[in-house]
């Protein structure tokens, strides 16, 4: 039906849309809380210690940072996807369908879109948004990858690489917040001008 299809696409080209489920994701990823620890590099180097002071908590948190990044980095495609969105990159083929590149979980399929005069990421803030990647493709969501080769994962994160996260997610919400307002003040004006 048309009225549906309509609904969609204001939907899915709302780029609010997309940062409000970034924000619904990274609030699940908060209720980890894996940072009461610190840095749980150290933590794991001193486990002992840590077990002693912090009980069984710290296993249920070290047993969580991969369903914490698996939000997080869902959390940061949304924000990518938003971002997209505000830069008036079509993401739909003349059927009406979502295009492939922009409908699967792949970081560094969003980031080639990305129109990088109008938004750039530095390279360490792409290796960032691609350190979640084994969490988005398996290890938030599954004991083992698919292949061998992409066991060995990360199991921890230091305070200066989530503060570098907080950091990008600033960017990233910033300009999404930006564009919807121009958007927003640009359809006030139209709407205010005569026909």
């Amino acid at each position: 039906d048309n009225r549906i299809d309509s609904l969609y696409l204001s939907a899915l080209y709302n780029p609010r849309a997309w940062l409000e489920v970034a924000r619904k994701l990274r609030l699940a990823a908060e209720k980890i809380d894996i940072f009461q620890l610190k840095d749980l590099n150290a933590a794991i180097l001193n486990y002992d210690k840590v077990k002693i002071a912090h009980g069984e908590k710290f296993h249920e948190h070290w047993d969580l940072f991969p369903i914490r990044q698996f939000l997080m980095g869902r959390a940061f495609e949304n924000l990518i996807k938003g971002v997209i969105i505000t830069q008036g990159i079509s993401v739909t083929n003349e059927k009406g369908e979502v295009v492939d590149w922009f409908r699967h979980h792949d970081i560094d399929r969003l980031l080639v879109r990305l129109d990088t005069s109008k938004f750039t990421l530095t390279e360490q803030e792409q290796r960032l948004l691609r350190s979640f990647k084994p969490f988005v493709k398996w290890s938030g969501s599954y004991p083992v990858p698919s292949k061998s080769a992409d066991y060995p994962r990360q199991v921890s994160l230091s305070e200066n690489e989530n503060r570098k996260q907080m950091k990008l997610w600033d960017r990233l919400v910033d300009s999404i917040e930006n564009a919807s307002a121009e958007s927003t003040l640009r359809d006030v004006r139209n709407r205010q001008e005569p026909t």
